[in-house]
């Protein structure tokens, strides 16, 4: 089975620092892994209000692989991250994510 990193950040507005939560797992595929990243993401952006979560840092990303040390949405093992907005979250794949440059200035 494929090995796949999960990083979850969460920034609160004001905060300097971000908590970052890695979750490293065997998954059947890479959509099972994105499977369980959105779960994440839905369960945080519900608490959203009460964790005054930063959306602009605060995002859910997906990495093939098992990845350690500090990693942005930038790392070639990217395979694509949940990101909030005020209507919920949403899927960018790694491809957009990098080539438009929206990527979350936040690091996992």
């Amino acid at each position: 089975m494929p090995d796949f990193t999960i990083f979850s950040v969460s920034a609160a507005r004001g905060a300097e620092e971000a908590e970052i939560d890695a979750v490293e797992a065997d998954f059947e595929s890479a959509a099972e892994a994105m499977g369980y990243a959105r779960r994440m993401a839905e369960e945080a952006y519900q608490l959203a209000g009460q964790l005054d979560l930063d959306f602009d840092y605060s995002y859910v990303a997906v990495f093939e692989g098992e990845i350690e040390g500090d990693v942005d949405l930038t790392h070639p093992a990217l395979v694509g991250a949940w990101l909030y907005d005020d209507e919920g979250v949403a899927w960018s794949t790694a491809a957009i994510l990098q080539e438009a440059d929206e990527a979350p200035a936040g690091t996992a």
